[in-house]
């Protein structure tokens, strides 16, 4: 091999070289303890780093005494953070999290010969195989760089510096704000409980394979369905949108959500300040953490709290166009595949009638609580083929304009109007 040729391997051995020194500087930053996991680096090109950790790899972020932590990625994110001694948790914002570990994921580190950090605020960061990355930055930084110094377990603490962005809001206070405000995000879709209160009444609704029931006064009863669920997705629609200090303030009315892993009770503490724009409104889950804001007004769901609005207005739970039976007294009339018939003495209008006003009890009627049971005649519904029927008490206030027809059940009452024909035949049926 001449002289030349000796020359131009050197001269390609060299240019390898430095692009390979370049790569790794570039590419690979620093020397990695395992694959996938950053290291503290001894030396690294131009004292430039990143810490290399994989946010979606992220289980805890501690600072001071508040930690946002998840059970395992992709889980769920939770506050958690100590109330005058008292363990409290809350579900966290996952975008804040996530967005506070891309920052300190693609953060720029520049290692100093500078003292650590003094008057730091330790933030630690776990991994699900215990690895534990402990961040001490100082509380003030100098010419939009934040002193800090990084530790390891096994790893020499590196000190260095990085843009004050990066460490900019990381703190417990941040934490503890950065807690879920949308009730449905807390609660989850299925709901197995609401309960409504004001200081006069409380109204108790529960689903079932039949419809909705109303709890009030001792009394379980059948509750108006479609409102039930009305007020539980205007629940779960609310959201808290500006966070406000505590004031102590007696609530105007209470509702509770109850979910298979959470309760979440929202108080309407009234209007916010000297307007009227706003609504101010204390949420509190079932450790007792609690979290006050603000909602517009024209925001805040229209909920009724009388007990009375959330009864069944109807006075059958089913159709009265389907199969069944209407009877009154020792009267007895049949819907069948060719319409309403019976065995007692009546003309074929008075068996229409009958069956008409068997079909208007499905239908919304008025209804409230009773001022006082009667002891009227009885008239019940009843489904054919079914096991279930309804009973009530009856009597006609034939006197009235129009006349009307009131059935009790129970503690309930609902009201029928009625033309002049109808209450003139139930007139006859119903005399002693």
């Amino acid at each position: 091999m001449n002289l030349r040729n000796v020359a131009i391997f050197v001269s390609a051995a060299l240019v390898l070289a430095a692009l390979a020194w370049a790569f790794v500087w570039r590419v690979a930053g620093l020397p990695w303890e395992t694959p996938g996991h950053a290291s503290i680096p001894a030396v690294s090109g131009e004292e430039r780093f990143s810490l290399g950790l994989d946010p979606a790899q992220i289980t805890s972020l501690a600072i001071g005494g508040v930690e946002i932590a998840r059970d395992a990625p992709a889980r769920p994110w939770t506050v958690r953070w100590s109330d005058r001694g008292t363990p409290r948790s809350w579900p966290a914002i996952p975008g804040e999290i996530q967005a506070a570990l891309r920052r300190l994921q693609t953060a720029v580190f520049l290692e100093t010969d500078g003292g650590a950090p003094r008057d730091a605020i330790e933030i630690a960061l776990a991994e699900p195989d215990g690895r534990l990355w402990t961040i001490r930055a100082a509380s003030s930084s100098t010419a939009g760089r934040t002193l800090v110094e990084i530790a390891r377990p096994g790893v020499e603490p590196v000190v260095a510096t990085t843009s004050s962005e990066v460490i900019e809001g990381l703190t417990e206070a941040a934490l503890v704000r950065w807690r879920e405000r949308s009730i449905e995000a807390i609660t989850g879709p299925t709901i197995s409980e609401v309960s409504i209160g004001t200081r006069e009444a409380r109204v108790g609704l529960r689903p079932g394979p039949l419809g909705w029931s109303l709890t009030h006064a001792g009394s379980a009863l059948r509750a108006n369905g479609p409102l039930a669920r009305g007020v539980v997705r205007a629940l779960g629609g609310m959201s808290i949108d500006t966070l406000a200090e505590e004031t102590g303030s007696a609530a105007i009315a209470s509702y509770t959500l109850r979910a298979p892993d959470q309760s979440v009770t929202i108080e309407d503490l009234g209007p916010s300040g000297i307007t009227a724009e706003r609504r101010l409104v204390r949420v509190t889950l079932g450790d007792g953490a609690s979290l006050t804001g603000e909602i517009a007004a024209s925001a805040f769901p229209s909920i009724p709290t009388e007990p009375a609005r959330y009864l069944d207005p109807r006075a059958t739970p089913w159709p009265g166009t389907e199969t069944g039976a209407l009877v009154l007294g020792q009267i007895t009339v049949r819907r069948g595949v060719g319409g309403w018939s019976t065995d007692a003495d009546l003309t074929p209008d008075e068996v229409t009638r009958l069956g008409a006003l068997a079909e208007r009890l499905s239908e919304p009627l008025e209804t409230g609580f009773a001022e006082q049971a009667v002891s009227g005649a009885s008239l019940s519904i009843e489904r054919i083929g079914g096991s279930d029927s309804t009973s009530h008490r009856i009597y006609l206030e034939a006197d009235r304009q129009p006349a009307r027809l009131v059935l009790q059940e129970g503690p309930v009452e609902r009201i029928l109007p009625l033309n002049s024909a109808t209450a003139g035949l139930l007139a006859r049926l119903l005399e002693p």
